[in-house]
């Protein structure tokens, strides 16, 4: 007998309450306190900062290279590549995207399949083997050509199973484990920040220090100069002693400025 149609309406209508019932409360985004000037739409067109992060994608300004160095590249994409710290994120991210489509492939139908194929023989020394040695024909409501000795024998099996999310317990545990992923992503990006400019400012102080030892070589030749031609003067009688020990002090100022 078919179902009228007002019992498939209410069948239909628990169906959809039944969907529609999910464990816990919806997700309330928070709104973070932040300063009155902050402006969300100068973060996203990229206008707040010299650089911003993304939380799927690499950083979206190389804020290094404005520095015009080649070595200083290269020292940032050896490190991004070489790091353990980056590479851990990286393999987090990964952790939690193969838990997000494991959870997601929960809602939907789990096919199975299976197949065998085998080759046998009966011996005919058995009582069965024996009706294998009999002449083809003879075996009353058997034809010909069935009783064949070895035989084929396969077998295929089909199989599908769905556990439904009635009350939406693997749908909020997909959302936890979206939200995981998104964690995992941001921290990725923040730890490939931190060691980008960790690298950075260790390399622009040493560059740092070598310019400043640049110069103090440059002006260490300035003042022995100096000292020299101070000294001619006092032999020349055109300058005190006085001058001679100031000028010899302050070569040796410099001279101590000087990394070991």
């Amino acid at each position: 007998p078919s179902i009228r149609p007002a019992r498939a309406l209410l069948i239909a209508a628990m169906a959809l309450a039944l969907g529609g019932c999910t464990v816990g409360p919806n997700f309330v985004k928070p709104k973070p306190n932040v300063p009155a000037h902050w402006s969300p739409t100068a973060m996203r067109n990229g206008t707040a900062g010299a650089s911003r992060v993304t939380a799927r994608g690499p950083l979206t300004v190389a804020w290094w290279s404005s520095f015009h160095d080649p070595l200083l590249t290269s020292l940032v994409r050896q490190a991004a590549a070489q790091n353990l710290t980056v590479r851990d994120a990286a393999l987090r991210v990964r952790e939690a995207e193969a838990q997000t489509a494991e959870l997601t492939s929960n809602l939907w139908p789990d096919l199975s399949a299976s197949a065998s194929w085998a080759r046998q023989r009966v011996s005919t020394n058995t009582p069965n083997g024996v009706l294998f040695t009999l002449p083809k024909g003879t075996i009353p409501g058997i034809p010909p050509g069935i009783l064949t000795n070895p035989y084929n024998m396969g077998q295929v099996g089909l199989g599908a199973s769905w556990t439904l999310d009635l009350f939406g317990t693997t749908q909020r545990a997909i959302e936890a484990a979206k939200a995981a992923t998104e964690a995992a992503l941001y921290n990725g990006r923040d730890v490939l920040l931190t060691m980008v400019s960790d690298v950075a400012q260790t390399y622009i102080q040493l560059r740092g220090a070598q310019l400043r030892k640049a110069i103090l070589l440059r002006t260490l030749a300035t003042q022995r100069g100096l000292l020299q031609l101070t000294r001619d003067r006092y032999r020349a009688g055109l300058t005190s002693d006085l001058d001679v020990q100031n000028a010899a002090a302050e070569l040796a100022t410099t001279r101590a400025q000087l990394p070991l």
